[in-house]
């Protein structure tokens, strides 16, 4: 299957389960300007009756990782909508944060996601690379950002359509941001992952792989935009789909 991705039919609630940062579907050799194909395989391995070790924020972030699927539906349905201005050369695009469409489609997709009409912005210009053309990976920023700003004043069926998944990203962020500061050093992203990483005392390298993963400008941080697009390839979003 290609760039557009068809929505996924609600998740059964998992409990009493770890999952360790070895399950995500990143790969060392992953880079971010090409993202590779991978076999068709469950994007996350869960551990059953396995105990996890460390701090709150490595329990807290254990919690999200059970709810990637969540992040997985929001994500295709808005990549659903963002697919219905593309031409068919991009339809066929793997990468789908590569994808494009012309930047003055962003108010029309994000009406479609049932944002109402006084909600959306006229200026996207902030977030565009280029100032004709918007990706796939900008317009999730955009819609995430947009999400939260209005969220008091959007509809119920928007909410809905919309789902939980950037209320878990949102929350996954701020819990491993144990300072608040809008960003994840990497002491942060160790306490959170490392309990979880395999191993008696874990796995820094994995770690370590991990955080460069996500750092996508290598400033040894990862913003909160950078978690947004990056929690994508994690959730295995980015693999094509057998549907």
């Amino acid at each position: 299957m290609g760039c557009c991705s068809s929505r996924s039919a609600p998740e059964e609630k998992q409990t009493g389960q770890t999952i360790t940062v070895e399950d995500a579907p990143f790969h060392p050799e992953t880079s971010h300007e090409s993202i590779k194909e991978e076999p068709s395989e469950e994007n996350i391995r869960i551990t059953k009756n396995a105990s996890y070790r460390g701090g709150n924020s490595s329990q807290q972030f254990n919690h999200f990782l059970l709810q990637f699927e969540n992040i997985k539906i929001t994500y295709k349905e808005i990549n659903h909508e963002f697919c219905k201005k593309l031409s068919t050369s991009q339809i066929t695009l793997h990468d789908k944060m590569r994808a494009t469409t012309v930047s003055q489609d962003i108010p029309t997709v994000l009406q479609d996601l049932l944002f109402p009409q006084d909600t959306i912005p006229s200026e996207f210009q902030n977030f565009l690379e280029q100032p004709d053309t918007v990706s796939f990976k900008e317009f999730l920023i955009i819609t995430t950002e947009l999400y939260f700003k209005e969220r008091e004043r959007l509809p119920q069926n928007c909410l809905e359509k919309i789902g939980d998944g950037l209320i878990v990203v949102k929350e996954m962020f701020d819990s491993i941001d144990e300072d608040g500061n809008g960003y994840i050093d990497q002491t942060e992203f160790k306490d959170a992952l490392l309990p979880l990483s395999g191993g008696k005392n874990g796995n820094p390298a994995l770690v370590e792989t991990r955080m460069q993963e996500l750092d996508y400008d290598h400033d040894h941080r990862i913003t909160w935009h950078e978690f947004i697009f990056g929690i994508a390839h994690w959730i295995g979003f980015t693999e094509d789909d057998e549907d």
